[in-house]
């Protein structure tokens, strides 16, 4: 089960800042990259660590070209047939949205908690949005391509707490990433690693267990 690490001693908690893609919803990227790997007859995993890396070299993901850029810079290096805007509608339609980790976060704001998404995305999130109003779930919507910065700039956790008059401390970040979760306990961040709904559920049902009602907010 993935414990909370609490880098600076046990704090009482007041905000979870959520990962949007692999937290709240499945990988779309990931799960559109295999679906058109397997079209394509390419490498899968080779595929995705590509996208990776193309998202942060033509600045998508930090809101520094379209969509249409993003995926041309793709195809210039493997040949994908199809267009940019066959491939970004499937990324969104594969963003399956996880109902257990909603019901918890309506759970948490419940308690009096607050509950923010801190996301590493681009306007795929935004086109998500527009069709199934998920923000409403939340108490705020921090997106690296809004942001103009990655989860690996420490500045972004910093901003966030600041967003929220909060002490690092007292906010858990839940992430798929542990990279991110990384940066995250630097800045003095509460973490917990997401391995799949039911242990996210078990862990999160002792996080909300310890600080329901603490939260003085």
């Amino acid at each position: 089960m993935p414990n909370v690490m609490r880098p600076g001693g046990p704090a009482r908690l007041k905000a979870a800042a959520l990962e949007f893609a692999g937290v709240l919803v499945e990988d779309g990227l990931r799960e559109t990259l295999r679906q058109l790997a397997e079209r394509n007859r390419q490498h899968a995993d080779v595929l995705y660590k590509l996208a990776q890396q193309m998202l942060e070299e033509t600045g998508y993901l930090v809101g520094g070209c379209t969509h249409v850029e993003f995926w041309q810079a793709l195809q210039r290096v493997l040949p994908l047939r199809g267009r940019p805007s066959e491939f970004s509608d499937m990324v969104v339609l594969n963003y399956a949205l996880r109902p257990r980790v909603v019901a918890s976060v309506r759970i948490w704001r419940n308690a009096g908690l607050r509950a923010v998404l801190l996301c590493d995305n681009t306007d795929w999130l935004d086109r998500f949005e527009a069709r199934h109003k998920i923000f409403q779930e939340f108490d705020g919507v921090f997106n690296s391509f809004h942001m103009h910065k990655t989860k690996r700039d420490p500045a972004v956790y910093e901003e966030v707490a600041a967003k929220l008059q909060l002490q690092p401390s007292e906010i858990l970040a839940i992430d798929a990433s542990a990279d991110a979760l990384g940066v995250a306990r630097k800045v003095g961040y509460q973490t917990l690693l997401f391995g799949n709904p039911d242990r996210f559920m078990t862990a999160f049902e002792e996080v909300l267990g310890r600080n329901a009602g603490k939260a003085g907010v």
